[in-house]
C-alpha cells in the first residue's frame, strides 16, 4: 500500500513538474512579443494554466468534453476579435489558447512533447513579423533549448528528461555541425517577396502630433518620452549638422488657432528640383509600423530599402506601408530647388483664418503690418515681440483652448512649447498676408560619432513653419529657436539635460564632460555595432544576391531561377546521399538485418516496444520465463 502511495506522489510531482516547465516555456517564447499580443488572449492562456496547476495538486481529473468546450470557445473568441481566422494574429492567438489548453492535459511524455511542439510553432509564428536581428538570435537560441527538450524526453526514465549533459553536449554538436549549412541557405537561398502572405496587422497608429492634425499639447506629449525611432545615417561622405536636421513629417495648411490639420491641396511642395544631389541618406526605423516618411528638407525622391508601399503625398511628403515582416527602410536624394509661383487657389489656401479670431489679435497683426513692410521686416519684429515679453519654453505650459487659447498664449501666460510658437506665428503670418503652414515632425538627435549617424528618438518631436516668399519659395521659421536656442543647436538629449543641472554648474564644463563620458561612449558603441548589424543582416537582399553571384561568376536574373536550382541541386545530393549511402548500409549491414528481423518477430508476439527502446532494453522489461526468451535474446 505504502508502494503504492508513494508511486501516486512520484506521479503527481512529475506531473505537477510538467506544467510548471510548460508555464516556464510559454512565457520564455512570449516575453519578446508581448506588447503585439491581445491580453486578453494572454490573460485567458495564463488562467488555463495556472487552472492546470490547481486541477493537478488537488488531483481533480479535467474531462475530454470540458477541453473540446475550451477549445470551441477559443474558436468563437478569436472569431469575434479579430473578424477572421486568417491572418497573422489570429493565429498566434489560436497557438498561445491551444497551448493553455493543451497543458490540461499533461498526464505523459507524449503529451510534454506534442506541448513542445506547439511552443515551437508558437515561436515561428510570432518571429514572421520580425526583422530584428537580436529577435532573430533569441528564436535560434530558443529553438535549440527546445530540440535539447525533445531530445531528452527519449530518455528511458521519468526523471532525466529536464537534464541529461550526454544529450546536451549532443545537441550542441548538432547546432554547431548546422552552422556551415545554416549560413550556405543564408547566402543562397533567394530572397523572395511574399507581400502580405501572411497577413499582419501593422500598427498604423501614428504617434500623436503625426495623424495630420496637431492641439495643443500633442507634440508635448511625443516628446516627454524617449524612446527610439529612427536611425539616419549619411552616405555621400557630408551630414547636417545639428540645427540644420530638420525631418519633415507632415504639413498642416489649416488652422484654427493653435489648431492644426492636414487639408487637400492639389499641387504640394511648388518646386523645381535640381539633378544633382546633395545630401543623400538612410533612414532605419526601430519599430515595425506605418508611418509618415521622415524627409530633410528638398528631398527629391524616396527610394525604398525594404518591402512595402510609398504613397506620395501633397506637399512633397510621403507615407510608408510596409509589408507585415520588414521595418521600414528607405533612402532619400536632396538636391538644389527653384521655387514656383503659387497660383490664385494655392495662395488662398495657404491664407485660411479661422472664423472667431478676436479684435485684438487682428489689431495686434495690423499694427505690426503697418510698421513693417517686408516679411522679413515683419519676422524679426516678432521675434524682438517673444524676446522683450520673456516667453517660456517649457513642456508644460498648462491647458489652452484649441481655438481661443492663441490670445491667451500671445497676450497673457506666454508659455508653451514648439506647436504653440509655430501655431500663433503662423496664424500672425497669416493676418499679414504671408502664405504660411505648419510642419511637425523631429529636430536634431543624438548624434553618434563611432558610427556616424543619428539616433531619432521621440523627445526630438518638433513643429516648426514654413512661409512663402516670392523670390525664395517656402522658408523654414522656427521660432524655438527665438525662445529655447540651445534645444536646436545641441539636440533635445542635452537640452533637457542642461535644464536639470543646478545652476551653480558651470555649462562649458558640463557639455565638455558629457562629450567625454565613457559611459555615454560605451553605449554608443553597443548602438553602433546593434545598428551596423541590422544594416548587414537586413540589407541582404535578392540585389545583395545577385551581387554575390556576379563575384562567382554566376548570372542569376531573378529570385525564382535561384529557388529552381536550389531545389534541384538540394535533390540530386539527395539522391546521391540516399544511393550510395544509406541504401549500401542497410543492404549490408549484418547488425541492420539482426536488428530488422528482432523488429518483425516482437511485432509478430504482439509485444509492445516504446520508440526510445532499444532491443536490450527491451528484453529488460520481458518476463525471462517465456519460451521465445532466448531466441530473442540470441537475435
Amino acid at each position: 500500500m505504502k508502494l503504492l502511495f508513494d508511486q501516486f506522489l512520484k506521479e503527481k510531482q512529475f506531473k505537477l513538474k510538467m506544467i510548471l516547465w510548460s508555464f516556464v516555456l510559454y512565457l520564455s517564447v512570449l516575453y519578446p512579443f508581448i506588447s503585439k499580443h491581445n491580453l486578453v488572449v494572454i490573460i485567458m492562456t495564463v488562467s488555463l494554466f495556472a487552472f492546470a496547476g490547481y486541477a493537478q495538486f488537488k488531483n481533480v481529473s479535467i474531462s475530454s468534453l470540458l477541453r473540446l468546450l475550451l477549445l470551441i470557445g477559443a474558436l468563437f473568441y478569436i472569431r469575434q476579435t479579430f473578424r477572421t481566422f486568417r491572418g497573422l494574429e489570429p493565429g498566434i492567438a489560436f497557438l498561445s489558447l491551444l497551448l493553455g489548453i493543451k497543458v490540461l492535459e499533461m498526464n505523459k511524455k507524449r503529451d510534454f512533447f506534442i506541448f513542445i511542439l506547439i511552443v515551437e510553432l508558437f515561436l515561428v509564428a510570432q518571429v514572421l513579423s520580425e526583422d530584428s536581428l537580436v529577435i532573430i538570435v533569441y528564436v535560434v537560441v530558443a529553438t535549440i533549448f527546445l530540440f535539447y527538450l525533445i531530445f531528452c524526453l527519449n530518455g528511458e526514465s521519468k526523471e532525466d528528461f529536464l537534464y541529461d549533459k550526454e544529450r546536451l553536449m549532443v545537441t550542441v554538436r548538432i547546432f554547431i555541425h548546422s552552422m556551415p549549412l545554416m549560413l550556405i541557405l543564408y547566402f543562397v537561398f533567394p530572397r523572395l517577396n511574399t507581400g502580405y502572405l501572411f497577413p499582419f496587422s501593422i500598427n498604423t497608429q501614428s504617434m500623436i502630433g503625426f495623424t495630420g492634425e496637431i492641439n495643443p499639447g500633442d507634440i508635448a506629449k511625443v516628446a516627454s518620452t524617449d524612446d527610439p525611432v529612427l536611425r539616419l545615417g549619411f552616405k555621400n561622405n557630408s551630414k547636417l549638422q545639428q540645427d540644420e536636421m530638420y525631418l519633415r513629417g507632415s504639413v498642416l495648411a489649416k488652422t484654427n488657432g493653435l489648431s492644426w490639420k492636414k487639408s487637400n491641396i492639389e499641387n504640394g511642395h511648388n518646386y523645381n528640383f535640381g539633378n544633382e544631389p546633395l545630401y543623400i541618406y538612410d533612414v532605419l526605423f526601430n519599430e515595425l509600423q506605418a508611418s509618415q516618411v521622415f524627409a530633410l528638407p528638398n528631398t527629391k525622391k524616396i527610394i525604398k530599402k525594404s518591402s512595402g508601399v510609398i504613397l506620395k503625398q501633397p506637399t512633397n511628403t510621403w507615407k510608408f506601408v510596409p509589408y507585415n515582416n520588414q521595418k521600414i527602410r528607405y533612402q532619400g536624394v536632396t538636391t538644389k530647388t527653384s521655387p514656383k509661383p503659387l497660383n490664385k487657389n494655392m495662395r488662398a489656401h495657404y491664407l485660411q483664418l479661422p472664423e472667431n479670431i478676436s479684435v485684438k489679435l487682428k489689431s495686434f497683426a495690423k499694427e505690426m503690418q503697418n510698421k513693417y513692410q517686408t516679411t522679413e521686416s515683419l519676422i524679426a519684429a516678432y521675434k524682438i515681440y517673444f524676446l522683450k515679453n520673456e516667453f517660456i519654453y517649457t513642456l508644460s505650459p498648462g491647458t489652452y483652448n484649441k481655438t481661443t487659447g492663441i490670445d491667451d498664449f500671445l497676450f497673457k501666460r506666454r508659455k508653451g512649447f514648439c506647436e504653440h510658437y509655430a501655431a500663433a506665428i503662423g496664424v500672425l503670418l497669416r493676418l499679414n498676408g504671408v502664405p504660411a503652414r505648419v510642419v511637425v515632425g523631429f529636430q536634431g538627435g543624438d548624434y553618434n560619432e563611432i558610427g556616424d549617424y543619428f539616433l531619432v528618438k521621440t523627445k526630438d518631436a518638433h513643429a516648426w513653419l514654413e512661409y512663402y516668399n516670392e523670390r525664395q519659395g517656402w522658408q523654414r521659421l522656427d521660432p524655438t529657436a527665438w525662445i529655447a536656442p540651445s534645444r536646436i543647436q545641441l539636440g533635445a538629449s542635452v537640452f533637457y539635460q542642461l535644464l536639470q543641472i543646478p545652476t551653480a554648474v558651470d555649462r562649458d564644463n558640463f557639455l565638455v564632460n558629457l562629450k567625454n563620458n565613457r559611459l555615454l561612449k560605451f553605449l554608443k558603441s553597443l548602438d553602433m555595432i546593434y545598428y551596423e548589424m541590422n544594416q548587414r543582416f537586413l540589407e541582404f537582399d535578392f540585389e545583395a544576391q545577385k551581387n554575390l553571384f556576379k563575384k562567382l561568376k554566376l548570372n542569376i536574373r531573378r529570385p525564382y531561377q535561384l529557388m529552381i536550382g536550389l531545389t534541384l541541386l538540394l535533390c540530386l545530393l539527395f539522391f546521391i546521399y540516399n544511393y550510395f549511402f544509406i541504401k549500401t548500409e542497410l543492404s549490408h549491414s549484418i547488425i541492420d538485418q539482426s536488428y530488422n528481423n528482432f523488429l518483425r518477430k516482437i511485432e509478430k508476439r504482439h509485444i509492445h516496444r516504446e520508440l526510445f527502446q532499444g532491443p536490450l532494453a527491451l528484453l529488460k522489461t520481458l518476463d525471462p520465463k517465456r519460451d521465445d526468451y532466448h531466441e530473442l535474446s540470441s537475435i
